[in-house]
């Protein structure tokens, strides 16, 4: 097997040039393949799945075809669709384009900081959010969806879709119905464990503070709504004989598992 020399840079066009520019500057006794995407550019008016398949094989093609010992990923859009599957799939450094709107704030505190990004790059930043969240309510680094689990939920979501689409009907919901769905999809996803949901259980069972540190994750007012939702139609169609025989806030999961926000039992 050919010795790794080179560091793969991908972009679905030609923009990632400006960063492969910079990487030789910084970098210049280092090889360098360049791969961009032209003929299915661009990749931000394009659905975050069809994102991520584009960008799996072209880093195939990256890994299989070259001695590519590095890869980084220089299009925020292909970041947020498929960077942490790449890492997990790929045995070499994976290094993608970072959102920059935190240090801009940081630099810039009170004033206004303009963002420019794809409608794609977008969807994927409500999602790291909310997984971002989890994660923390969780005190687990390592949550990730189970990518299995999400296809096949976006697959078979034709109930899902039906509700969406007749909120929208009545104008409760204005955003495109599939890029939220996508969203819901993923978070139903998440593969978590039984510790896992004991921690965010207890968090929302203490109206968002941190039972150790007494920290205030998130405001009161969020866990109210949260608890009464479960209380109310977390169990679906059983929610009420649940609410009457067992009366504490309970959501059930798609893998089976409850998680319920009981303070007297912690």
């Amino acid at each position: 097997m050919a010795e790794k020399q080179y560091i793969g840079v991908f972009d679905s066009g030609v923009g990632g040039i400006s960063v492969l520019r910079q990487l030789r500057k910084l970098m210049p006794d280092e090889k360098y393949i360049y791969y961009g995407d032209s003929a299915n550019a661009p990749y931000g008016s394009r659905a975050t799945e069809e994102v991520r398949a584009l960008t799996l094989a072209a880093a195939e093609k990256l890994v299989t075809e070259y001695p590519v010992k590095a890869l980084v990923i220089a299009c925020n859009t292909a970041t947020g669709a498929a960077a942490a599957t790449l890492r997990k799939e790929l045995d070499i450094p994976v290094v993608a384009m970072e959102p920059a709107l935190k240090p801009a704030a940081d630099r810039f505190p009170g004033g206004a900081v303009g963002v420019m990004a794809t409608p794609a790059t977008l969807r994927e930043e409500k999602f790291a959010r909310l997984l971002a969240l989890t994660r923390h309510l969780a005190e687990n680094p390592d949550l990730q969806v189970d990518e299995a689990v999400y296809r096949s939920e976006k697959l078979t979501g034709s109930k899902n879709r039906a509700l969406a689409y007749m909120l929208t009907a009545y104008g409760m919901i204005t955003d495109p119905v599939e890029e939220i769905l996508d969203c819901y999809f993923r978070a139903c996803s998440i593969l978590v464990n039984c510790r896992d949901l004991a921690r965010i259980g207890h968090i929302f069972a203490k109206h968002g503070v941190h039972p150790e540190t007494w920290e205030h994750l998130f405001p009161a007012e969020y866990a109210r709504y949260v608890n009464a939702t479960m209380a109310t139609c977390g169990m679906y169609d059983g929610s009420g004989e649940f609410a009457v025989r067992v009366g504490i806030p309970t959501k059930s999961g798609i893998g089976f598992q409850l998680l319920y926000s009981d303070s007297d039992a912690m």
